[in-house]
């Protein structure tokens, strides 16, 4: 699960000195994207029940698709002016593995469906989205990303960098399932991930630091294992520090490690010459076909 956020927090600060004073501070409630279904409650596990996740790299020809959506509600105030900012994403995309090695899916190919707006002192702006509706073979080899447009032609740069940015990571293990992979669970007993594991586990921007992670395992529904998270991160610039404490749900194939669910949300703020506070909701689910 990618998390993006100081970037449209910035761009959005540097875009208050257009709008007006008078910008209502109230604002009509934008239906929320859909939310995917709650897994279906764990059956009662046994006293001291504990569980290892293993970890397995999905094989040439598996297909899944997957979905994520993210919410940023904020109150943002710069040169003393307060203005309300809410910023939805609803990504889906299918997925098939064009080629793997021991470690990780090397070549896939990927169908996008991509929505996202922002909505600033009460007007809606479209976020542009190039690769919306179209599919891409991404490639990494030698150390480098590659996209083409699925049947082999040039995708323009706008597409190659929006892409680039979706698969953050590519070619490399699953973060989660790797950050798991062999350590052991006791049901109801809290795990604090090492700090050195998870700097990157979530994804993200650069300048993205996951400080704290918490799983504590529940129960499980078959293969798949149920955790509660928690987890706290803080992205800077050097005029600002923005950080944010989420608690939420995740499922994980315990035969193979992959990341199936999660939800996470929380309270978020922002300081520096562009001060906010708000909330942020991540859902996210990936189905096995």
């Amino acid at each position: 699960m990618r998390i993006q956020i100081l970037a449209a927090v910035l761009a959005t600060a540097a875009a208050l000195s257009a709008c007006k004073k008078d910008t209502p501070s109230e604002k009509a409630e934008p239906a929320a994207p859909g939310a995917p279904a709650a897994p279906a409650a764990p059956a009662a596990p046994a006293a001291g029940e504990s569980l290892q996740i293993a970890f397995v790299v999905p094989a040439v020809g598996a297909r899944w698709s997957e979905e994520q959506t993210q919410v940023m509600d904020l109150q943002i105030t710069d040169q003393g002016q307060t203005v309300p900012f809410l910023r939805e994403s609803v990504e889906k995309k299918q997925v098939e593995v064009l080629a793997a090695s021991a470690e990780a899916v090397t070549k896939a190919k990927i169908a996008y469906e991509v929505t996202e707006s922002q909505t600033v002192g009460g007007q809606v702006q479209a976020v542009p989205t190039p690769h919306n509706g179209k599919a891409y073979v991404v490639e990494a080899a030698g150390g480098k990303v590659t996209v083409t447009s699925d049947g082999g032609a040039a995708a323009s740069p706008a597409e190659v960098a929006t892409v680039a940015t979706a698969e953050e990571g590519f070619g490399e293990p699953e973060r989660m399932s790797k950050l798991v992979a062999g350590r052991a669970f006791e049901k109801g007993k809290p795990v604090e991930m090492p700090a050195d594991q998870i700097a990157d586990a979530m994804g993200g921007d650069d300048s993205m630091k996951v400080t704290k992670m918490t799983l504590t395992y529940t129960g499980s529904t078959g293969p798949d294992a149920l955790f509660d998270i928690t987890m706290s991160a803080e992205q800077a610039t050097p005029d600002m520090k923005l950080g944010f404490d989420l608690t939420g749900k995740l499922t994980l194939d315990a035969k193979t490690g992959q990341l199936l669910a999660m939800t996470l949300e929380g309270p978020m703020q922002m300081t520096g010459k562009t001060s906010a506070t708000g909330t942020m909701k991540m859902s996210g689910t990936r189905t096995r076909r």
